[in-house]
């Protein structure tokens, strides 16, 4: 994030905004790129500018072997630290599973709110 706009920043140490679902407004994510474009003097497009900050952080050996960058994480701290009034966060109770039979086959499954099948099981 720091590589995009120096003010975006990890708002919240307990939370992170990579999830399985997130609701995106157009309004302010259209707000967050301009923002990152109008930093780098508009030289770029924000997914020019997105993927060239993935490269460098990969291009970093203190930094390679962790994760390049999430647009949910992105734009999660952005609302919250430019329109938190607008942002809700939940705990949902969920679970992954690895093919849908599982999801039958699950004694809880009503207990969730919701239940994923992920290919990396």
């Amino acid at each position: 994030m720091k590589r995009l706009h120096p003010s975006l920043r990890k708002m919240n140490a307990q939370c992170s905004g990579i999830s399985h679902h997130m609701m995106f407004s157009t309004q302010y994510v259209v707000e967050m790129m301009q923002m990152v474009e109008k930093h780098h003097r508009n030289k770029k497009p924000f997914f020019q500018l997105f993927i060239e900050s993935v490269k460098e952080h990969l291009n970093d050996v203190t930094t390679h072997s962790k994760s390049g960058a999430s647009e949910y994480e992105m734009y999660f701290n952005y609302m919250l630290q430019y329109h938190s009034d607008l942002v809700s966060i939940r705990q949902l109770n969920w679970k992954n599973v690895k093919h849908n039979y599982d999801v039958v086959n699950e004694p809880n499954v009503y207990n969730y709110d919701f239940v994923s099948i992920a290919y990396y099981l």
